[in-house]
């Protein structure tokens, strides 16, 4: 069994896997849609959606954040892995519509 979580926080390809880095540089992409034959055909699709969905929730959030005050997220599971909660905090819009 493949382990997303392991392939894509190996330190000879993904130096400091623990740590988010969107510029990070890396030598072999990232692994979660597959590779090759294995090419997931849904990749762009899903990729899109995810763009738009964080575009959506960045900009109803403003100044969207962990909230400072709940214990830092543990992340768990092996094929679908994840926090269980996130905690966040964000900066109210007053609405001037009815």
């Amino acid at each position: 069994m493949l382990s997303m979580t392991s392939a894509n926080r190996d330190e000879e390809v993904c130096p400091d896997g623990d740590v988010w880095d969107p510029d990070r540089e890396v030598k072999v992409p990232h692994l979660a849609f597959g590779w090759g034959r294995h090419l997931c055909l849904g990749m762009h699709l899903a990729r899109l959606e995810m763009r738009v969905a964080l575009t959506s929730v960045a900009r109803r959030l403003p100044n969207l954040r962990l909230d400072p005050t709940a214990e830092p997220p543990r992340l768990r599971g092996i094929a679908f892995r994840g926090p269980e909660s996130l905690p966040v905090v964000f900066d109210p819009v007053l609405s001037t519509s009815v």
